[in-house]
This record gives structure tokens, C-alpha cells and sequence, in this order.
């Protein structure tokens, strides 16, 4: 027996069942078909801008700082304002999302966009998130060529742009809006839920940002996209 199956071993000993429970087997491919929903937050409820104001309100809350422009073709403008301020040298290190693509880099020519995964000495990685959930301030992103997952982790700052269409109330409407654009969830080798930059309180209950991941998380919300 390998560690692994010694590992999952225990594990089906401890919950009392076997490899071959077909009844639970049947129980986990219905919710996988079925997408079975949770409760909907009572808070998480409302209209369209509702739910666009809950998601800035709740990323702030959990320490990141959000950005809301009107046109897509600012967000350029946007983002150097934001390296400007806190990025002291070095590339933006980008993946190969059309979002990005259509952008008006030019006219911010001080940007320095590097295509590809993020390497240690970056300081700035900038990423367009699939989905948020507003009940929780929280953007979403698949791993690929378009965000190389490396960017949510490495850079001290990581931006993410919201197109404000991608908004949703909760979690589960997230991964219904993931299907609906035709990404198999599970086609991606991750999926990842961002909730403010990365934090810690281990060392005596004092939470201290950046500790495995950004110290910064600036979201930039665009109307109309």
C-alpha cells in the first residue's frame, strides 16, 4: 500500500466507509450535475448597483482598496496612478487576457507591461478576475496563459480589474457565471478566491499583511464592462 492510499485508508476507516460506497458515489456526482444552491444571504440581496456597492463595501473591509472608473479605456491611467504610488521601479508583470489586450497601453507609456508568470522581484502583478461574489468582497480567477496564477502570489501588489458585468451576489452565482462564459471550472488548474491582500495573525494575534502572498490588493471596478 502506497502512503497515499495508506492516507485515504485511514481517512474511509474514520468515516466508517469503503472505496466502493456506490450510494455516496451517486450522493457526490448528483451535486456535481445538480449544482445544488446555498442560502442566499439576506444582506446579499438587491439590485444591480446593490450588489456593486456590497462588493466594494466588502473588499474594504477585508483591507484591499477599490476603484471604480467609468470607461474601460481609462484603466491604464488608472493603474499607473497606482504603481506611481506605491511601486518604486520594475515591470508589471501581466498574462495574456483579452481584457488587457484591448487597452489603450500607449497612452501610459511609463507602464512597463511584461507578459508571462510572475518571478520574485516583481513588484506589481496586475490580473482580471473571471467572477466576484459581492457577499464577501471577493474576485475570482482561473489559472492559465491569460492570469498565470504566480501573479496573485508573488508580487507585493497585486492589482485585479472587476468588469462590473462579472459581478455577482454570491459564491455559487460565481461558478454559475464561470460555466455560463464556457470555462469548465475544472478545466483550470486553479480557481482562485481572493479575499484582501494576504495576512496573518499567528505570531501573537497580530495581524501583519503579506505574510504568504501581496501586502496590497487594489481592485479597479469598471462600468459599462
Amino acid at each position: 500500500m502506497s502512503a497515499k492510499e495508506h492516507i485515504l485508508h485511514k481517512i474511509r476507516k474514520g468515516l466508517s466507509v469503503h472505496e466502493f460506497d456506490d450510494l455516496r458515489t451517486m450522493s457526490v456526482d448528483d451535486r456535481l450535475r445538480g449544482h445544488p444552491r446555498s442560502t442566499t444571504p439576506s444582506y446579499a440581496q438587491g439590485n444591480r448597483q446593490d450588489i456593486i456597492r456590497l462588493f466594494t463595501k466588502m473588499a474594504i473591509q477585508a483591507s484591499a482598496t477599490v476603484e471604480t472608473i467609468k470607461q474601460q479605456r481609462s484603466v491604464p491611467w488608472a493603474i499607473a496612478n497606482f504603481v506611481r504610488k506605491h511601486a518604486t521601479a520594475g515591470a508589471i508583470r501581466v498574462g495574456t487576457d483579452p481584457f488587457l489586450a484591448d487597452l489603450p497601453w500607449r497612452k501610459e507609456a511609463t507602464l512597463d507591461l511584461k507578459p508571462g508568470a510572475a518571478i520574485e522581484p516583481d513588484q506589481v502583478g496586475l490580473s482580471v478576475a473571471a467572477a466576484a461574489a459581492a457577499e464577501t468582497g471577493t474576485a475570482v480567477l482561473t489559472s492559465g496563459p491569460d492570469n498565470p496564477t504566480t501573479i496573485n502570489f508573488l508580487p507585493e501588489n497585486h492589482i485585479i480589474i472587476v468588469p462590473a458585468s462579472r459581478i455577482v451576489p454570491t459564491y455559487e452565482d460565481a461558478w454559475d457565471l464561470l460555466r455560463s462564459q464556457n470555462q469548465d471550472p475544472l478545466s483550470s488548474r486553479a480557481v482562485v478566491f481572493i479575499t484582501g491582500p494576504s495576512r496573518t495573525a499567528d505570531v501573537e494575534q497580530k495581524l501583519l499583511l503579506g505574510a504568504h502572498g501581496p501586502r496590497r490588493l487594489h481592485i479597479i471596478t469598471v462600468d459599462g464592462a
